[in-house]
């Protein structure tokens, strides 16, 4: 599988795992399967700014849903596999 925008590849590493996962998880996910490659130094908050960008700019359009701080799913995803429902957030901050 070739390099992918950020986004794209946390939509893949969620699409696999089948559960939300905190983004340190994701990013580090993200670069041991060669999906996304980055340059900075601090790749996990580039992967969180872009995910809280998309969520607040796209809000219910968005492919990904908070479900806690650092914490993302696919809104795809029925909400009991988000998480409890009594757990959900949907922060867009």
């Amino acid at each position: 599988m070739g390099v992918m925008s950020a986004l794209d590849a946390v939509a893949n590493v969620l699409g696999s795992e089948g559960r939300p996962l905190r983004v340190e998880e994701l990013t580090e996910r993200m670069l041991s399967q060669g999906v996304w490659s980055s340059a900075g130094r601090t790749p996990a908050a580039t992967v969180h700014a872009q995910l809280a960008t998309d969520v607040k700019k796209k809000g219910p359009k968005s492919r990904f849903v908070r479900t806690s701080p650092g914490t993302f799913g696919l809104r795809s995803w029925p909400v009991q596999d988000l998480s409890s429902a009594s757990k959900l957030t949907m922060c867009v901050g």
